[in-house]
């Protein structure tokens, strides 16, 4: 099975930034899923709910495991090349993918402050 990042695309930010990570995916095996076009069957077939898809990107590796947060991100980077696969390493490897996750958290909770943020964007974390 194909991976896929599944994204808020209701969040101007999120829109944005996953579209810029998919323009760097080196293989057509990658695709760029919006949360809201999937059903609740689809995504507890990832082990996944609507909540959880709400309030972290999701990646979904080959063998349908799902992985959120900036461990989503680093494995959606590992997938391109140049910089970005190299920042996708740095993510998932010690010491970073210690703290990537505060980072993570911090960003999200201040997305609808972010460009391309609106306040459709905000979320309880």
């Amino acid at each position: 099975m194909p991976s896929k990042l599944i994204y808020d695309a209701d969040c101007g930010f999120c829109t944005v930034s996953a579209h810029w990570i998919e323009e760097r995916w080196l293989s057509s095996e990658v695709s760029l899923v919006a949360s809201r076009d999937l059903d609740d069957n689809q995504l507890a077939a990832f082990g996944l709910t609507r909540l959880s898809v709400e309030s972290a990107v999701q990646w979904i590796d080959s063998d349908s495991k799902a992985h959120a947060g900036a461990r989503a991100i680093g494995l959606a980077l590992l997938a391109t090349s140049g910089w970005t696969r190299l920042a996708g390493r740095v993510i998932n490897a010690p010491p970073a993918h210690w703290i990537a996750p505060f980072f993570y958290r911090l960003l999200a909770a201040n997305r609808h402050r972010l460009p391309g943020g609106t306040a459709e964007c905000k979320i309880n974390t």
